[in-house]
């Protein structure tokens, strides 16, 4: 509150030119008060368009709050100032991706680990660097369609993150994102592997009993329900961790089951995102082929929830708010989506 207060009230043309303006803004960076940030440094750059680090922040801010186009342009105005920042470089590259532009994601991620192999750092430092930009690297391939080239990534991913066993809980969560790429690419039996590791180092951890039991799911092994419950049990937000497991299974084809998840979600009235419930039920009846309930729960996620709907939808309404998907279809009577 009194950071917009403050930018209001001295938001002028030498906004920027006092050690205050930037201790607020360093302060909004520091505690990732996103929109703080991305506000405050609009301001800052609109007079001091050369400050240092200035349009890398900016385009993180950005791309943290989702706002895509907008990180790909202020990345844009970084790179042009220093081709070189290696910052601006990987926010370039997870913008691009992120608006499915792979091919240049691939060419940003590339430059990275390229420009990293030339800089003095410790082996710890190394295997993190090239052990995420890897897991990067071969994620974009994948959806690029180069699925060989992806696997020699995720080889190379793991090689570097053995080389961070003393950092436990970074390799640890490592583990977690090589499991979650292994399962896109089918390779169930290794991803059990992998998760296992994580598992060790934090038993407890709610994203690895679910990822442990959508691989089981995927092996055919019935384990995978005892560990979807524990993740439950064990969760402070008992909500999400049913929203999550829905999804999890809904990952596995196994509607009916999904179905009852995102039901048991919707009995959790005193909190606002259990409406989400909505947008994911529209979906499973789609993926049901259950035209009746997919239109009953596609008009109630419009209205209650319709930027979940949009993770959903959004490839096949391209030029359609979220809001109008339902009125869009009865008008239309177009259901080939």
């Amino acid at each position: 509150y009194w950071i917009n207060q403050y930018v209001d009230t001295f938001a002028d043309s030498e906004f920027g030119s006092y050690d205050k303006d930037i201790n607020v803004a360093d302060l909004c960076r520091y505690e990732n008060l996103l929109e703080c940030c991305e506000k405050i440094f609009i301001l800052l750059l609109k007079n001091q368009p050369y400050l240092e680090s200035g349009w890398t922040i900016l385009a993180t801010a950005q791309y943290s709050l989702g706002k895509y186009e907008e990180s790909n342009e202020s990345v844009d105005f970084a790179l042009a100032i220093n081709p070189d920042d290696l910052d601006a470089i990987m926010v370039k590259a997870h913008a691009s991706f992120a608006m499915s532009n792979f091919i240049v994601a691939l060419d940003y991620y590339k430059q990275y680990k390229s420009k990293t192999l030339s800089l003095i750092r410790t082996d710890e430092t190394d295997g993190l660097q090239y052990c995420e930009c890897d897991l990067y690297i071969g994620i974009t391939l994948w959806k690029s369609g180069k699925i060989t080239e992806s696997k020699d990534y995720i080889k190379q991913a793991i090689r570097w993150n053995e080389t961070l066993k003393n950092d436990a809980e970074t390799y640890s969560w490592n583990c977690k994102d090589i499991a979650e790429w292994l399962i896109v690419l089918a390779q169930y039996e290794e991803a059990k592997t992998i998760i296992d590791k994580g598992l060790e180092i934090q038993p407890h951890n709610i994203e690895f009993l679910q990822i442990k039991a959508e691989i089981l799911f995927q092996l055919n092994n019935n384990d995978a329900y005892n560990y979807l419950q524990e993740s439950i049990d064990k969760a402070d937000n008992k909500l999400n961790a049913i929203l999550s497991a829905g999804l999890r299974l809904l990952n596995t084809e196994r509607y009916d089951e999904s179905i009852e998840y995102f039901n048991d979600a919707l009995e959790f009235t005193d909190q606002p995102n259990h409406i989400h419930s909505y947008a994911f039920l529209s979906y499973v009846y789609y993926r049901k082929t259950d035209i009746v309930n997919f239109l009953h729960y596609l008009k109630l996620a419009c209205k209650l929830c319709p930027n979940v709907l949009k993770m959903f939808f959004e490839k096949a309404f391209p030029n359609i708010p979220p809001e109008e998907y339902y009125e869009y279809i009865v008008k239309t009577n177009n259901l080939q989506i």
